[in-house]
């Protein structure tokens, strides 16, 4: 097993022993608590393209092969907030309270992060945020979707997120592997990747766990 797949195996058993994913596995799953994870995801998501295109720039003379990855994942990572608002409309929310709405500490501090890593720190360990994210989607987003769906009778609707990326992650992990396998030869770089990997899923973790901790419907802001 390599140390990218050791990774994996422990960040999906972190996320998974979260009560709040723990009662949508089991069919269990409570409406506020999903909305509540949505506004996470859309306060996080709109800044992705940003901070991977951050770091691409920084890595494009050092190691110009993970920059021009870096430079179409952006690409590619753009609108997809847009995703999580749409599953936010299929409830009833506004566009106005969507945009009103703040992320929760470790969100925040995830977001925080992102930026201080691609535009301050080394850039080659973004990719360990990346994969974080990318391979809990890959291996829970489907998984997620459909739990939902089935335990709030969604019928399809406001699980584009989860859906989408079930199927998009799947491809972006495999890409990701190939990436780092391929063009982090510095073992600094893959100890910085694992390092910022490691902080990204306990801060993810962390963020699930204060969703999980409200008992009632989300106000138009978070405190």
């Amino acid at each position: 097993m390599t140390v990218l797949e050791e990774f994996r195996r422990q960040n999906v058993e972190r996320i998974q022993s979260t009560r709040l994913v723990q009662s949508i596995i089991e069919g269990r799953p409570e409406k506020h608590h999903y909305i509540g994870y949505l506004v996470n995801v859309y306060n996080y998501a709109q800044h992705s393209p940003t901070v991977i295109a951050l770091a691409a720039s920084r890595c494009v003379q050092t190691h110009p092969e993970l920059g021009r990855y870096l430079f179409r994942h952006a690409e590619e990572e753009i609108g997809h907030e847009h995703w999580a608002l749409s599953d936010l409309k299929d409830f009833g929310l506004t566009e106005d309270r969507i945009q009103q709405t703040r992320p929760t500490p470790a969100c925040l501090s995830m977001i925080a992060l992102e930026y201080y890593v691609a535009g301050t720190w080394n850039p080659v360990a973004l990719f360990g945020w990346l994969y974080a994210l990318e391979s809990l989607g890959d291996a829970m987003g489907t998984i997620l979707s459909n739990s939902l769906s089935q335990g709030l009778q969604l019928s399809g609707k406001a699980v584009y997120f989860l859906e989408g990326h079930g199927e998009a992650d799947h491809h972006h992990t495999r890409d990701l592997e190939e990436q780092i396998a391929r063009h982090v030869t510095n073992s600094k770089d893959l100890d910085d990747i694992l390092y910022i990997a490691e902080i990204s899923s306990g801060l993810y973790a962390r963020m699930i766990e204060e969703v999980g901790e409200r008992d009632h419907a989300w106000p138009s802001t978070l405190a």
